[in-house]
């Protein structure tokens, strides 16, 4: 399985990498050089993005925008995890491509990000 690395917000979402490998070597490059730590649900990633603005939800306040970097190396997984009320934005920035599955009350959806 591949590398894939991404800008992300979370959501009911499940990502895995599809196609062709991209090496090992470069995972551990862009891990380092991007200073990326294990996420708990699979992968790796920073933050680099958290807006000052915050906003009123039913869970109480909550920052307007946050932005991460966020990288499935060889073999790896993203499990599925819960985003409640959050909008979420990828961006597919290198690697192959990547399926990410959604859940939600309209149903299932898969979409694939990335070269064809």
């Amino acid at each position: 399985m591949p590398t894939s690395i991404g800008v992300g917000r979370a959501g009911r979402t499940l990502g895995h990498a599809v196609g062709e490998s991209t090496t090992d070597d470069q995972a551990s490059r862009l891990i380092e050089q991007l200073g990326l730590i294990a996420h708990p649900e699979g992968g790796h990633y920073r933050e680099f993005f958290r807006s000052t603005v915050a906003v009123s939800t039913p869970r109480g306040a909550r920052c307007a925008s946050t932005a991460i970097w966020f990288l499935l190396g060889a073999g790896e997984f993203s499990a599925f995890h819960q985003v409640l009320g959050d909008d979420e934005v990828w961006h597919h920035c290198g690697g192959d491509p990547l399926r990410l599955h959604s859940l939600d009350e309209r149903g299932a959806r898969t979409v694939r990000l990335g070269p064809i």
